[in-house]
């Protein structure tokens, strides 16, 4: 009562009077005239046949891919003509429910609906991309829900508007976690962001309630209630097998005969599919950073292998497994990265050995690990075989570093608190040496030049190495510590606290993996344009700051040739007097070409923050845009390079010199200013091509250099 008072009092949506419905929660379903579905798969599908079935709504069914449309169609005709045949439904029934389900490819088709459900796989870069557009596309009154097993809803929220005060669109979003298969089970989770107003939870509940189901109220905490208590169960009966406590039918059978569950753990997990498992497992691990919900090592390497379950006709009940002490052999060409990089070390079947003596050994394969990849991250050419792709590797990257943070802390207090506790310590390097640190170097190893330019996979390699090498600084500290404590317990002493110093020490080294996690997150988060944002902003500090020392040279000031003159003889002194005679020439001469310089140059700088505002800050990552990005990199690279030879061309008063590198610097400049002439991801209509300012810029950027060039057109040296 005092939680929901609460909300009311301190997250208040739009006024209700704003949207279409009426006051009471039933009211607000009824006013739910039609549903928008986004996902065609198993979830979806289901979702949008009961609410064809029980809530009688039109559905629009969205998918990017007609091959899964028609198949969730198919796949509906069959439901429904199995009711019929089973005499739940007349047939007159079925064909009213199925012709109020439509299809799309296009999420302009919601545009329309009051009241739209998302059910597309747990990947939270994915939800979130969605809802950005949804808050665009749906209707102002509209509820966004999500079928979302585990993933924040106030971070979902959150995606669908850059202003945190602005809650129109926030407000509106919920989640509505169905239980599959959808029109068999009755229950569903509803939960609410900080975000989510009253009105939205009332008309979601009673909407769901409309579709025949059961409405459970949960916190927006991690795995919410069902998969907080039942993936857990999952993984410790995946845990029991991997580790032979017992056999696949020994599980299942004790647990359904035992606790009356209609199905055993690993039947369920088949059926659920075990990379929904492994992802909502991942979710509770990283999102609480409690071990107790780290995921097996047998159901990640299952998923490593294609092996999801049902769905894929091979799971625990579809595949042999030979023994419930030795799980099934993966082929090297089937493994993940993570087994690949961590050759030998199947850490999961090592010996039973006393804590105190796994412990240096577990620590020891964490420092030989860091070691291994950071060689690895070296090899020019290794390139994980994973089923991620690079589009997965800034979001991995990111969800990684953000995991090793949590490590490293727990790691650090555990070595500066005393009594130190071997079997803490084990656990924590296990999730390190199984998970985090293999995740880390996959998604750094993924970063490609074809996904995201090869100056950004150096960056990101770079960044990963040094992160590696502060890991690897803590691990020394750490061993030292537990050396300290070893000696204390070898010599029967009591285990004494750690002096200031010495916890100084660890909590330093620490400090600096946390420092270099955060700079890996900033990266993940900014991606390849951010990247090349900075990259140019740092390329056009370069030129400025040789256009201001140019400007600021003054040909007729006495250099090192001042104190040549003194150190000189008077025969070389008269000779000196002799040459200068025609000094005023040359002086003038310099003047002309140190002015011819700047007025090439000047024009030549504002093409960086011109592409900056103009282009980058507005650029969508893709393929054909990192390309571009890449090129573009290359020539706006060469400009500070050239003008550095500019520079000490016109010092040196070698004008033919000097001219070559300005020709080279202007190339450049045209080069770069071409490559972006139209947007960079091509996509842009007809009325944003009219709006762009870039393209009349660049015409008078051309004619200006164009005519500042004429002095170094045709001179010698040009190549």
């Amino acid at each position: 009562m005092l939680s929901s008072s609460l909300r009311t009092l301190c997250i208040r949506g739009p006024s209700i009077a704003s949207r279409s419905f009426s006051t009471t929660s039933a009211a607000h379903a009824a006013e739910v005239k039609s549903l928008g579905v986004i996902g065609a798969g198993q979830m979806g599908l289901g979702i949008a046949l009961v609410a064809a079935q029980k809530a009688q709504v039109p559905v629009t069914l969205i998918d990017n891919s007609q091959a899964s449309l028609d198949k969730g169609l198919k796949f509906a005709d069959k439901l429904l003509e199995k009711d019929v045949s089973k005499e739940r439904i007349t047939r007159d029934a079925a064909d009213a429910a199925r012709s109020r389900i439509t299809t799309s490819l296009k999420m302009d088709d919601l545009s329309s609906v009051d009241f739209v459900i998302e059910a597309v796989p747990e990947i939270p870069d994915l939800k979130t991309s969605i809802f950005s557009k949804l808050a665009q596309v749906a209707p102002k009154h509209a509820i966004l829900a999500t079928n979302t097993s585990s993933i924040s809803i106030t971070k979902i929220a959150a995606a669908t508007t850059t202003d945190p005060t602005d809650l129109q669109a926030p407000s509106r979003v919920i989640s509505t976690h169905f239980m599959n298969p959808v029109p068999v089970q009755k229950g569903v989770e509803i939960i609410s962001g900080l975000q989510t107003s009253k009105e939205t939870l009332d008309t979601a509940i009673a909407f769901v309630e409309r579709m025949g189901k059961v409405a459970s109220i949960s916190a927006d905490s991690p795995g919410f209630l069902a998969n907080r208590i039942l993936m857990p169960y999952i993984n410790e009966a995946i845990i029991c097998l991997e580790t032979g406590v017992g056999g696949r039918e020994d599980i299942d059978n004790i647990m359904k005969n035992g606790t009356n569950v209609p199905m055993g753990p690993l039947t369920l997990a088949d059926f659920i599919g075990l990379d929904t498992c492994l992802a909502i497992m991942n979710v509770l691990h990283q999102e609480t950073g409690d071990s107790k919900y780290r995921p097996s090592g047998l159901l990640k390497r299952m998923v490593d292998a294609g092996w999801m379950g049902k769905k894929t006709g091979k799971g625990f009940y579809e595949t042999l497994i030979s023994s419930p002490a030795s799980p099934t052999k993966i082929s090297p060409a089937q493994k993940h990265s993570n087994e690949q990089l961590t050759t030998n070390l199947d850490i999961t079947n090592t010996p039973v050995l006393k804590m105190a003596d796994k412990f240096p050994i577990t620590l020891t394969t964490s420092i030989t690990l860091a070691e291994q990849f950071q060689q690895a991250l070296s090899s020019p050419d290794t390139t994980p075989s994973t089923a991620h792709s690079g589009k997965d590797a800034l979001p991995l990257l990111s969800a990684s570093a953000t995991a090793l943070k949590a490590q490293v802390t727990k790691l650090s207090l555990l070595a500066i608190t005393s009594p130190f506790t071997p079997s803490a310590a084990v656990s924590v390097l296990s999730d390190l040496n199984e998970s985090v640190l293999p995740t880390l170097v996959s998604a750094a190893m993924l970063v490609t030049p074809d996904f995201h330019t090869k100056a950004f996979q150096g960056e990101v390699r770079n960044l990963t190495k040094t992160t590696l090498k502060e890991v690897l600084s803590l691990l020394g500290e750490v061993k030292n510590v537990a050396a300290k404590k070893d000696e204390e317990k070898k010599a029967k002493k009591k285990e004494s606290d750690l002096a200031q110093g010495e916890k100084d020490v660890v909590t330093v080294a620490t400090g600096r993996v946390w420092d270099s996690c955060d700079v890996l997150v900033d990266v993940a988060a900014k991606g390849v344009v951010g990247f090349v944002v900075r990259r140019v902003e740092e390329w056009r500090d370069l030129v400025r700051d040789a256009v201001e020392e140019i400007e600021e040279w003054d040909p007729e000031e006495e250099g090192d040739e001042f104190f040549d003159e003194l150190l000189s003889d008077d025969e070389e002194g008269d000779a000196k007097d002799d040459d200068d005679e025609g000094g005023d020439g040359d002086s003038a001469a310099l003047h002309e070409q140190k002015k011819t310089t700047l007025r090439i140059l000047k024009p030549v700088g504002q093409v960086y923050p011109a592409v900056v505002a103009h282009r980058l800050k507005k650029a969508v990552e893709s393929p054909a845009v990192v390309k571009k990005l890449g090129s573009l990199m290359a020539q706006l690279q060469r400009i500070p390079e050239n003008i550095d030879e500019v520079a000490g061309a016109l010092y040196e008063e070698d004008w033919e010199k000097c001219t070559q590198y300005l020709r080279k610097t202007k190339d450049c400049a045209v080069k770069a200013v071409e490559l972006v002439v139209t947007p960079l991801d091509d996509s842009a209509d007809s009325q944003q091509r009219t709006d762009d300012k870039f393209v009349p810029w660049s015409k008078t950027w051309m004619k200006v250099i164009e005519e500042v060039s004429k002095p170094i057109d045709g001179s010698a040296g040009a190549e």
